[in-house]
């Protein structure tokens, strides 16, 4: 999905997305950005279940400069209500560099990519420091991480059940039979994340970048460049 460039490569764009990219291709595109939008707003969710903060959590969580201090706050209050090493293990590879950090990564390739040849859907990043990455935009590329997105929702949600769940348990003063009953279901919950973990590392591997570039030809879309006049 994402790479180094090679040092000796040209490409072909006209620099219009819906004249180099195809309408599906550019749907996706939007699909990727909105559920990655909706699989944050799980972070936050988490975020907010696990500081029990007395006032409105909007007014914290969109102080905190960065997703990365939202995902090591989320571990941190994990730990606090009473998360296992082993679940804090689970927790800390699904919002890792295995899970939501990496699909954070290529969604932003995605959203900030400047078209570089509509012959392969390989696209230019601009990184830090002088650097540049390329980015596959091509429909199964980009399929491929809408589904991720999905699954790793879904895997969070049940992350979120159980830390809301840990934390009314630790903090304490309930009946012995809701205690019963909270434990009960996380323990449920637990098996549910472990299926769709399995679920989403059972999905088919995203595609490698082309290596043979094909001959000049016209671009997927068959939309005509608006006048420029």
């Amino acid at each position: 999905m994402k790479r180094s460039p090679p040092q000796s490569r040209t490409g072909v764009s006209s620099g219009d997305p819906f004249f180099d990219l195809a309408a599906d291709q550019l749907a996706t595109i939007g699909a990727v950005a909105l559920m990655y939008n909706s699989v944050e707003s799980r972070i936050d969710d988490m975020l907010a279940e696990g500081l029990r903060i007395p006032i409105q959590p909007a007014e914290v969580l969109s102080r905190i400069n960065g997703v990365e201090g939202k995902v090591a706050l989320i571990k941190f209050s994990a730990a606090h209500w009473g998360f296992s090493d082993k679940e804090q293990l689970f927790l800390a590879e699904a919002l890792g560099d295995a899970g939501f950090m990496m699909l954070k990564r290529w969604r932003d390739a995605v959203i900030h990519a400047r078209l570089f040849d509509f012959r392969t859907g390989v696209a230019r990043v601009p990184e830090r420091q002088g650097r540049t990455s390329e980015v596959l935009l091509s429909l199964e590329a980009l399929e491929g991480l809408y589904n991720r997105l999905v699954a790793l929702k879904n895997e969070l949600w049940s992350l979120w059940e159980i830390l809301e769940r840990r934390s009314r348990l630790t903090r304490g003063g309930i009946s012995d039979q809701h205690r019963e009953r909270l434990e009960r279901e996380n323990s449920g919950a637990w098996a549910q994340a472990h299926e769709r973990r399995e679920y989403r590392l059972s999905l088919p591997p995203m595609p490698s970048f082309p290596e043979d570039i094909p001959p000049f030809g016209q671009p997927p879309s068959v939309r005509q460049q608006p006048s420029r006049e």
